[in-house]
């Protein structure tokens, strides 16, 4: 007899101890662990919200295995307490029967960690570094928007710009200091640019098309050309503190 009433008792049982276990351990971590560190380091109740959906997915590798333990030693600890167990040898039950559905319960937290790891997680992590990245680039445009430029004591170059449509900037000066900090070694003015984020370097990619450079004395014209620069560190502390949090997650 290889499904029952016998059988769907105790699946049902697993499962359902399986999925309230895995409902507070993982509540529990995300209350205690996720959300005080990320209020801790100075996340928003929106950043929080955006980022926990993301971050659930690492979490789940650790917490499904530890409730699938638990709830198998709890449904058959009750079978035994109960002398269940020993009424259904009594009664001619092979023991295989009794314990396929843990089995069945284990194959299925397999596929859901293999699922995880393989699919879920690498997704997840995608969408959490195009978000940050996304952020950081609205943050810049926003500044480009109210100040129309972006510059700081402590970031080595500054941003100009005109005017703005939507996301391209128009009349845009691009200026880089100097090694020895007196004055500028680069002076790039281009008709328009665009911003991008690149999180894996940590830099922001200037795209400027029809480019005019003078660089250590030297003019020329470009008809497009990207300049890498560095992330100001104001700005990358969010990405380190989401990089943190998924570590103390972990």
């Amino acid at each position: 007899m290889f499904w029952g009433r016998l059988h769907r008792m105790i699946v049902l049982e697993l499962f359902k101890v399986f999925f309230l276990a895995l409902f507070a351990l993982t509540g529990l971590i995300l209350l205690v662990g996720v959300i005080s560190e990320a209020m801790k380091n100075g996340f928003s109740p929106a950043q929080i919200l955006t980022a926990i959906p993301l971050l659930l997915p690492s979490m789940l590798p650790y917490t499904v295995p530890t409730t699938t333990l638990f709830a198998t030693c709890l449904v058959y600890g009750r079978l035994s307490a109960d002398n269940e167990i020993l009424a259904l040898k009594a009664a001619g039950v092979h023991m295989v029967h009794v314990v396929w559905p843990a089995a069945l319960l284990g194959l299925f937290a397999t596929s859901v960690t293999m699922f995880l790891y393989l699919d879920a997680i690498p997704a997840t992590s995608f969408l959490l570094k195009t978000s940050l990245a996304d952020d950081i680039e609205e943050v810049l445009y926003a500044s480009l928007r109210r100040d129309g430029h972006i510059k700081h004591a402590k970031v080595n170059y500054e941003i100009y710009v005109n005017t703005m449509q939507g996301r391209t900037l128009k009349d845009v000066i691009f200026k880089r200091r100097a090694a020895d900090g007196n004055g500028f070694d680069t002076v790039a003015r281009a008709r328009e640019a665009e911003l991008h984020v690149d999180m894996l370097r940590q830099q922001i990619l200037i795209d400027m098309r029809q480019c005019q450079v003078v660089q250590n004395h030297t003019v020329g014209v470009l008809e497009d050309t990207v300049w890498p620069v560095d992330i100001p560190n104001v700005l990358l502390a969010g990405s380190i503190k989401v990089a943190r949090l998924r570590h103390d997650v972990a």
